[in-house]
């Protein structure tokens, strides 16, 4: 091994405002407020606090203008995303370079049916079946444990991201290869435009049964991401999976917040339960 010292100078580091806006269409606006932090500098979840300034448009028209107040360094807006509209959010707080993001919501509501559970000794197999539509679409999958953990005498009810894995090739190749597990997995219909496709999902059967826990049903949850949400999560796997081997690229995770750090998108999605 070796070890290298490297020259660091904070002095010009001008910290910028960081927006965490992951939105779905069947729910609140939910807007995270936090401040970019220098490199050895420990993040501190709520450093903001006081009221925003929030301008939010939707389609060219005006939404909301108000003084909003920050709780826990979250601001909650009154509505919810419309499939189909382009929203508009320009924030300020205190003397920090206010920021302006937007981003569009998928159309399309996604279609996704979970056929068939099989079960080895090793794997639980879910056998589900994405239907598509016309126009070119950008998905996302994940899977959730729920059930009840023992912790001390104490039954509390939990959930747990679980990871998978699939040998379908139309998962992108950054995703700690096709084969590895992941608790998420992203991928397009370019080479299935408009059909119908049965995809195979497998979960170790040691990730269900933990210790102390008792599982009770997992949700399949297929995403229809905006173009920049999915650009922005496929930077983010490229960056944390590829990066250090021969095929690395530092990708920029700036986000889609101008003057800022962050993202503001938006994603439509289908989630279906299965008991066990």
């Amino acid at each position: 091994a070796c070890e290298k010292s490297l020259p660091y100078n904070s002095e010009g580091f001008t910290p910028k405002l960081v927006i965490n806006s992951f939105n779905s269409s069947d729910s609140l606006m939910k807007i995270g407020v936090s401040l970019s932090t220098s490199t050895l500098k420990t993040p501190s979840m709520y450093e903001l606090a006081g009221k925003c300034k929030v301008l939010l448009l939707k389609d060219n028209l005006l939404l909301l203008s108000d003084s909003l107040e920050l709780a826990k360094g979250e601001i909650i807006l009154p509505f919810k995303a419309v499939p189909g509209s382009i929203y508009e959010l320009q924030l300020s707080h205190s003397d920090f370079p206010s920021i302006k993001a937007i981003d569009s919501v998928p159309l399309e509501i996604p279609e996704l049916y979970i056929d068939t559970l099989l079960k080895n000794a090793v794997y639980y197999t879910f056998k589900v079946r994405v239907k598509d539509f016309s126009t070119l679409q950008k998905y996302q999958f994940q899977t959730l444990i729920h059930g009840k953990e023992l912790i001390d005498s104490d039954s509390i009810e939990t959930t747990y991201s679980l990871p998978f894995s699939s040998t379908d090739k139309i998962f992108i190749s950054t995703i700690r290869t096709v084969a590895g597990e992941n608790t998420f997995a992203l991928f397009g219909d370019e080479l299935w435009n408009g059909q119908e496709r049965n995809i195979d999902l497998r979960i170790l059967k040691n990730d269900i049964l933990k210790p102390n826990f008792t599982p009770n049903y997992v949700e399949i949850i297929l995403s229809n991401l905006s173009l920049n949400m999915y650009t922005y999560y496929a930077s983010l796997l490229q960056n944390n999976h590829v990066y250090g081997g021969p095929l690395s690229s530092v990708t920029d995770l700036n986000g889609n917040i101008d003057q800022g750090l962050g993202g503001f998108y938006f994603y439509t999605q289908n989630v279906q339960r299965l008991d066990l």
